[in-house]
């Protein structure tokens, strides 16, 4: 079926949504992969590796806009815009006072937001940001034995 679709968007344009589906575009990628993995033999070691690796770099470019165009869209700017990608990257979650976690539109409304790092089986890291507008003006952490509950999110 996605061949098809493909096929469709090739030859009738004008049929095609101007934006494709993330379906569409997973379609052309594997197609793609495939194809780079057909042609590997006649691309020696080097050429596979570069293939590979350019398709590791849009797949990067997409995820990373994926997470700047949600955060911009909300309004971030400055150091807050680049904490909430940097930490965005890593999939954490921004934890507001009392333990709740944010969205993008939150997280501009927020003055003070948490991150939560570690796991069950090493010291748990309770990091604290606070931000004046979009400027971020100090950091603290604090160490937990387990992992911190709401009433440590102040």
């Amino acid at each position: 079926m996605t061949k098809a679709l493909i096929l469709v968007a090739f030859l009738f344009p004008a049929l095609a949504s101007a934006t494709p589906t993330d379906d569409v575009i997973a379609a052309m990628k594997q197609a793609d992969r495939t194809q780079m993995v057909r042609a590997s033999p006649n691309l020696g070691a080097q050429g596979s590796r570069i293939a590979a690796a350019c398709t590791d770099a849009v797949d990067k470019a997409d995820r990373e806009a994926a997470v700047t165009g949600r955060f911009k869209a909300s309004g971030l700017t400055g150091d807050k815009l680049a904490w909430a990608i940097r930490w965005s990257k890593n999939d954490y979650d921004f934890y507001g006072v009392g333990g709740t976690i944010l969205g993008p539109a939150q997280v501009k409304a927020a003055r003070v937001m948490f991150l939560v790092t570690g796991d069950a089986d090493h010291v748990w890291e309770l990091h604290r940001f606070v931000f004046m507008g979009d400027k971020l003006m100090g950091t603290t952490q604090q160490q937990f034995l387990v992992r911190p509950g709401p009433s440590k999110f102040r």
